[in-house]
């Protein structure tokens, strides 16, 4: 009986693109739904985060909610997130960045480089990152 249903389920799947479908068919924290909403509660969000939530979790893509918010050139979400030690430089599925996206998005260049408290963490994160990339070269 079981094998005659499983038979009927992979006839229905088959042609069917994974492709065609958003990564929210698969997996996305609670974190990364709240800022990918058309809504984008911050108060939301700040919840989520005092309460333990992973700034830096990753949907069934490899982007975090730093990477949707700057893909959404959404500035508050973006500092809040900062605030909370989101990454910039955690690789997505397609080898992208936050940073790498944000050097696309014109409004959150303008945050990284005129906003003190932002151009002081992404400043860090990037020495950081910078320090990270030489020792993996010089393989100590």
């Amino acid at each position: 009986m079981w094998k005659r249903k499983l038979k009927k389920i992979i006839k229905i799947l088959k042609g069917v693109s994974i492709g065609k479908f958003s990564d929210t068919l698969f997996f996305e924290c609670e974190l990364y739904k709240a800022v990918s909403s058309s809504t984008c509660d911050l108060g939301r969000i700040k919840s989520l985060l005092e309460n333990g939530a992973d700034p830096n979790e990753c949907s069934s893509n490899g982007n975090t909610p730093l990477y949707k918010a700057i893909l959404l050139e959404n500035i508050p979400a973006i500092k809040l997130l900062l605030a909370h030690d989101a990454k910039l430089f955690i690789k997505n599925k397609k080898g992208k960045t936050p940073y790498d996206l944000s050097e696309e998005k014109t409004l959150v260049k303008d945050l990284f480089a005129n906003d003190k408290e932002v151009n002081l963490r992404v400043g860090v994160q990037r020495l950081s990152h910078e320090l990270d990339e030489t020792i993996k070269k010089r393989d100590f």
